[in-house]
């Protein structure tokens, strides 16, 4: 069974995605519609010239009320890049620093790589006594409560599965992936069953086809395999990743993701 790394390692993986699927455009703001319209990325104006040290737990996050952009980029050349529903695209961003967080569960300085970004743009929140809980298995329910976080979506009523209830904790999370279409329309949802490698790929491909980083729906036809090649040719073009994986396309997670049947720990 996989530990928590595999989801903390792919998920920060993905927040390259807004910068590196940019094309840039000089200085001064900049912005792309994603997809269909429903998100917008944006360049954020940071400090120049910040080494590792001073940009890695700068985020982005609405100016008006202090929440954070679950999409937003490393710092890269003075910029983050942040992808927000259309709806939001007029609210003022700005960067902030955030703090590495004290998992209670884990000695200082051991959180899996990424965990602390995660933590800050509000994707990961650990339980109730703030522990990361790497050595339990990730359930549905929590898998896809982390899809909602990274598409800011909400909830739309009654999502149709005859397991999830109005006093589930995760029915609000359930509705929202069940309008947005990234959870199918079986007959139960299965909140408490674990997470498969093959299925968190699907629901990592579902999530890039909503904002419209992954186009075209040929991967649906033969899942993992396809998912996870899917993953791979995004059109990266002139920006660079800075970190030791500089290959041009997103190709690092695909070892793990290839395979499809062990479950992911959290």
């Amino acid at each position: 069974m996989r530990r928590v790394w595999s989801v903390v390692f792919s998920l920060a993986l993905l927040l390259q995605l807004p910068a590196l699927a940019a094309d840039g455009g000089g200085a001064g703001p900049w912005t792309r519609t994603e997809g269909d319209g429903s998100y917008v990325t944006i360049r954020v104006a940071a400090e120049d010239d910040l080494g590792w040290a001073d940009s890695r737990y700068l985020a982005v996050r609405y100016a008006d009320t202090g929440e954070p952009v679950a999409l937003s980029s490393e710092y890269l050349d003075g910029y983050l890049f942040a992808t927000v529903p259309a709806a939001d695209a007029d609210r003022p961003l700005e960067v902030f620093a955030g703090e590495p967080f004290d998992w209670t569960d884990l000695p200082s300085f051991s959180e899996p790589w990424g965990s602390n970004e995660l933590q800050i743009r509000g994707i990961l929140r650990g339980d109730e006594a703030g522990r990361l809980n790497r050595d339990g298995a990730l359930t549905r329910a929590q898998a896809f409560a982390i899809m909602v976080r990274l598409l800011s979506l909400e909830p739309a009523g009654d999502p149709g599965y005859g397991d999830v209830s109005p006093s589930d904790w995760y029915y609000g999370t359930v509705s929202a992936a069940r309008a947005a279409g990234i959870a199918a329309a079986d007959a139960d949802f299965r909140p408490n069953d674990k997470v498969t490698r093959a299925e968190f790929v699907v629901m990592v491909a579902r999530a890039m086809e909503t904002i419209g980083w992954l186009r075209g729906t040929a991967w649906r036809k033969n899942w993992p395999r396809a998912a996870g090649r899917a993953l791979c040719p995004m059109p990266w073009r002139r920006w660079r990743m800075r970190t030791p994986f500089r290959t041009g396309r997103w190709t690092p997670t695909t070892a793990w993701m290839m395979r499809p049947t062990p479950c992911f720990t959290m």
